[in-house]
């Protein structure tokens, strides 16, 4: 299909008294907002005579890991992907083994403290093996256990470094791994721990974005609401600063024409193949107020941004 010929056809057909945001993330997520223009400079009534009750807000948590968090995985995971090669890089998943009730509830209420210690020996094992010490995880509380003993149980899935080429074997061993783990584990509970079962390393074979999936997806659909406030963790997942940074360096913002041009072309350039779908969100009033459109990699979205240039910029 002749993408040029295909945009320079297509006539925009919403009000232009809009003012348009846009966002595009590494994991190649891209969010469009609609708003209308304040009128005279003003902004719209924020209703404060409104009497309407307030909504008791859900229990810290409960709803596991946030969409702001999500999206930072999702896109770490593509950074740690296209630098290093999914070859390059394993899954690493930490359990906690049968313990005494007094013991398994000192780690589980203080369980980010077991992945933060855990993560800190790892970063410094990776770098002493001349890897990445970048990092990405999240944790998620095994409901399934609870259902078959009675027993609320936190892990980690974490994404990792373990070599330098993909034939490579691995630089950090499991036995390795397993060592800080139950070091962790021993340190936060103020007793030592063995847990010879406890940890698994895995090579990644799938596109990573889509491995993490899964465990993204947990406690949305009201996995957690039965988990005792005290056992949902202070945070859901953790990553390297660097990775971090690294994340809103490569995040685009955009406004204007280009955002209204991707706003209101999502269904052509999903067409065209530059986008793999998109949905509308936030209708009110039967008009839609939100897109959301997935690119399978930055290159395309740039290829998206010269297409539309090349036919509106003056």
């Amino acid at each position: 299909m002749n993408c040029s010929a295909t945009v320079q056809s297509y006539q925009s057909y919403f009000p232009s008294d809009y003012i348009y945001r846009g966002r595009f993330t590494p994991d190649g997520m891209t969010t469009i907002g609609r708003l209308p223009k304040p009128e005279n400079g003003t902004q719209p009534d924020s209703d404060a005579d409104s009497t309407t009750e307030p909504v008791e807000r859900a229990k810290r948590g409960i709803k596991g890991i946030s969409r702001h968090g999500r999206r930072d995985i999702r896109s770490g995971a593509r950074i740690m992907q296209d630098e290093r090669g999914k070859r390059c890089l394993s899954f690493f998943t930490g359990t906690l083994p049968t313990l005494p009730p007094e013991i398994h509830k000192i780690i589980c209420e203080s369980f980010y403290e077991v992945v933060r210690q855990f993560v800190q020996e790892l970063r410094r094992l990776l770098v002493r093996k001349g890897l990445s010490p970048e990092v990405l995880g999240v944790i998620e509380i095994q409901t399934h256990r609870y259902k078959t003993y009675g027993i609320y149980a936190p892990h980690i899935h974490l994404i990792l470094n373990t070599k330098h080429a993909p034939k490579q074997e691995w630089k950090v061993k499991p036995k390795e791994l397993e060592r800080l783990w139950e070091n962790a584990l021993s340190n936060v509970a103020g007793t030592a721990i063995k847990c010879p079962y406890g940890t698994k390393l895995q090579p990644i074979k799938k596109d990573i974005v889509r491995y993490l999936s899964k465990y993204l997806s947990k406690g949305n659909q009201g996995d957690y609401k039965d988990v005792p406030e005290s056992y949902i963790p202070s945070a859901w997942h953790t990553m390297s600063r660097t990775l971090l940074d690294k994340i809103r360096e490569q995040t685009i913002e955009f406004t204007g024409d280009f955002a209204r041009c991707m706003f209101e072309m999502a269904d052509v350039l999903q067409a065209m193949g530059l986008v793999v779908w998109h949905k509308s969100l936030e209708f009110v009033d039967n008009e839609c107020y939100g897109v959301v459109l997935q690119f399978r990699s930055r290159d395309d979205f740039m290829r998206c941004l010269e297409i539309i240039n090349a036919e509106f910029a003056p």
